[in-house]
């Protein structure tokens, strides 16, 4: 599989023991080869970034779908209570609109989305952590070499 495969797939089944496992495999820091790791940052945060930005517009479509049913839900309850005796109130209508199942599956997929915008911006802000880290890791090898070579 390519990049792009791999990388939508993980977003695709996204749960926090992958959540977990991302972090273990990509915040990891090999000490002895630390040029590599920072050559290597740069990409991986690229990567993760491209995620992060799918995740965004899952979530915003997922929210766009949301206020597209309940609009709908609103309009189809008022047309079929026209001439009822009973006028009814805006809280009756969004009461309405946010009972039916329609409105629970989307409201469930705008939660699950949102869910993986956070684990995908934890995984981002436990990605320049690392960077940090890596740039004061590879500055204290020269202060070390430099005291060790006089």
């Amino acid at each position: 599989m390519d990049k792009k495969t791999i990388l939508l797939d993980t977003l695709e089944t996204l749960d926090f023991e992958k959540y977990l496992a991302l972090c273990d495999d990509l915040l990891v820091i090999n000490k002895s080869d630390l040029i590599t790791e920072l050559s290597n940052q740069s990409n991986r945060y690229g990567y993760w970034m491209g995620v992060y930005s799918e995740a965004k517009k899952r979530k915003s479509m997922a929210e766009d779908d949301l206020s597209l049913c309940v609009s709908r839900e609103k309009k189809d309850f008022r047309e079929s209570n026209k001439g009822s005796i009973r006028k009814l109130t805006a809280n009756d209508i969004t009461a309405h609109a946010e009972s039916t199942s329609a409105y629970r599956e989307l409201k469930q997929n705008l939660t699950d989305a949102t869910y993986k915008v956070d684990l995908v911006k934890g995984l981002l802000d436990s990605m320049s952590q690392r960077h940090g880290m890596l740039v004061q890791l590879s500055a204290n090898n020269r202060e070390e070499a430099k005291l060790i070579n006089g």
